[in-house]
C-alpha cells in the first residue's frame, strides 16, 4: 500500500501513521525479530527513508530504536517517549534487513528495559508486526506478513544410529505448501548443531549425506525456505557409536576367572572391542587349579596375559583343569600322634603338621619329610605346628617321642639380706624341672 504523505503537516503524518499501524496490536517488546522490505520489494530499507516504531501497546516510557551508526544524528535514544509513543530514525546508508545483524529497538518499562531485540534473518515478520517504513519521497507501506512456506517440515535419517564411519542421510520432506509456492522454490539449508564436525553434500536439494568420523550424538536443523514466506523448520539427533570388533570366547571349566579389559567374561560370549584400541585378556585359575588351555586365534599364549591392539575379530580359547592330588602318609608312631589338616593337596598347597606326645612324660624327638627321596622343608611354627609347601608327589612324614628330659635350675644372689628370691613360689635358689615345664622366677 502506498499513500502519498509529503504534503501533510507533521501532526497530520503522525495521525496517519498512528491509524496505519495500529491495525496490528502485538505488543514490539515480545517481538524477537523483524525484517523491512524496502520500496524495490527486497530487504533493503534505502538512505534517507525514516523508519518508525508505534510503542502505544508497550507501556514503555523510554526506548532505543536502531544503533546510531546506522542513522542520521545521534539521537537514536527516545526519553521521555512523545504522547503518541512513536519513534522514528531517519537512515544514513541503505540497510538490508535479510543480511544485517544489529541492535534493532529496546524499551524501558517501569523503569527496567526488558528488550534489547537484533534483527535476525532466520524468521521472517509475522502478522501483526507494527513498524511502518516512509520513503524519503514521502511515500509510506507497512511491514509485509508472510506466510509459511508450508503447514510443516519433517526430517528423517537413513539411520538414527550408526557405526563410525558409515554414511548417513537426511531427507527433508514438506507438508502442505503455500498456495502460491512449488517445490522447485524451496531452498533447504541444513545445519549441525551439536556434535564434532563431519563433511558432508546436499544432493537433490532436500538431502544431505554426511559421514561422521568420531563417536557422539549428532544433531541436525535444516530450514526450508522462500522468498516472501517464513521458514519452517525441523531437527534431528543421529547417535554415532565406535567401529568395532569382536572379541568371541570358548571357557570350559569353571575353576577359574577370564577377564576382558578388568570385565570378567564366561562361557561363550561375544564382546565388542574399538577398532584400533588395546585389549588385555587376563586368565587367572582357582588356587586348586591350572590353566590347561590358553590360545588366541588358534596361537598359544605364554603366562596368564595377553594384549594387543584389535584390527579384526579375534576368537580367545581358555580351558581350566583341576591340579592333580597327592597323598600326605603318616608312618606309624610310639607315645604320641601325628595328624595333618590336608591328608591329600595338590602342588603348592600348603600343609600343616601336628605332633603330639600321649604318653605322661614324653614330647615329640624327631619330625621328617619325605617326597620320595627328597627331603621335605618343614617349617616349626610357635604353637608346635609345622608346616610345608606340597610338592609334586607323595610325602611321608615321620615321628618319634621321646622321655622328657630333667632340668636344674639354679638362681645366684649376689646379697641375699637385701631381697629373697623364690623359684615357682618356693623360697630357693635351686629346683628341677620336666623339659617343656615353666619356670617362674620372683625376686
Amino acid at each position: 500500500m502506498k499513500t502519498k504523505i509529503s504534503h501533510l503537516g507533521r501532526s497530520s503524518v503522525s495521525v496517519i501513521l498512528a491509524v496505519m499501524m495500529l491495525l496490528s496490536t502485538m505488543l514490539i517488546g515480545t517481538v524477537s525479530t523483524v525484517n523491512a522490505i524496502g520500496a524495490d520489494s527486497s530487504y533493503t530499507v534505502h538512505e534517507g527513508e525514516t523508519l518508525y516504531l508505534n510503542l502505544s501497546n508497550t507501556g514503555a516510557t523510554e526506548a532505543n530504536f536502531f544503533e546510531g551508526n546506522y542513522i542520521e544524528g545521534s539521537d537514536y535514544f527516545s526519553s521521555p517517549l512523545p504522547d503518541n509513543k512513536i519513534v522514528s530514525v531517519k537512515l544514513k546508508e541503505n540497510i538490508d534487513f535479510h543480511t544485517k545483524d544489529f541492535r534493532l529497538f529496546g524499551i524501558c518499562v517501569g523503569g527496567k528495559w526488558k528488550e534489547q531485540v537484533r534483527n535476525n534473518t532466520a524468521i521472517l515478520p509475522t502478522e501483526g508486526q507494527n513498524m511502518v517504513v516512509v520513503e524519503a519521497d514521502g511515500t509510506s507501506y507497512h511491514w509485509a506478513t508472510y506466510a509459511p512456506v508450508a503447514d510443516k517440515v519433517s526430517l528423517t535419517a537413513s539411520a538414527t544410529s550408526v557405526k563410525v564411519g558409515k554414511d548417513v542421510t537426511l531427507t527433508a520432506t514438506l507438508g502442505a505448501l503455500a498456495t502460491d509456492l512449488d517445490a522447485s522454490a524451496i531452498n533447504y539449508t541444513f545445519k549441525r548443531t551439536n556434535g564434532d564436525e563431519v563433511t558432508g553434500s546436499t544432493t537433490d536439494g532436500n538431502t544431505y549425506k554426511f559421514t561422521p568420523t568420531k563417536a557422539g550424538e549428532y544433531k541436525f536443523e535444516v530450514t526450508a525456505s522462500a522468498k516472501g514466506h517464513s521458514p519452517v523448520k525441523a531437527d534431528i539427533t543421529v547417535i554415532v557409536s565406535a567401529e568395532t570388533r569382536d572379541v568371541t570366547f570358548s571357557i570350559a571349566g569353571e575353576s577359574g576367572t577370564v577377564k576382558l579389559n578388568d570385565v570378567a567374561v564366561t562361557g561363550s560370549d561375544v564382546k565388542p572391542v574399538e577398532l584400533n584400541s588395546s585389549y588385555t585378556i587376563t586368565v587367572t585359575p582357582d588356587a586348586d587349579s591350572y590353566i590347561k588351555t590358553f590360545k588366541v586365534d588358534g596361537n598359544v599364549v605364554d603366562g596368564n596375559t595377553y594384549s594387543a591392539n584389535i584390527s579384526a575379530d579375534v576368537a580367545v580359547t581358555v580351558e581350566f583343569a583341576k591340579k592333580q592330588l597327592y597323598t600326605v602318609n603318616v608312618n606309624s608312631t610310639q607315645d604320641g600322634t601325628v595328624t595333618v589338616d590336608n591328608p591329600t593337596a595338590y602342588e603348592g598347597q600348603k600343609v600343616t603338621v601336628t605332633p603330639k606326645a600321649t604318653t605322661e612324660g614324653y614330647t615329640l624327638g624327631t619330625i621328617t619329610a619325605k617326597c620320595g627321596t627328597e627331603d621335605v622343608a618343614l617349617t616349626r611354627n610357635s604353637d608346635g605346628t609345622y608346616t610345608f609347601s606340597m610338592p609334586a608327589g607323595d610325602v611321608a612324614i615321620d615321628a618319634t617321642f621321646r622321655t622328657k628330659k630333667e632340668c636344674k635350675v639354679t638362681v645366684s644372689s649376689e646379697n641375699s639380706e637385701l631381697g629373697m628370691v623364690t623359684l615357682n613360689g618356693e623360697d630357693t635358689l635351686e629346683t628341677t624341672v620336666k623339659e617343656g615345664e615353666t619356670v617362674t622366677i620372683n625376686g
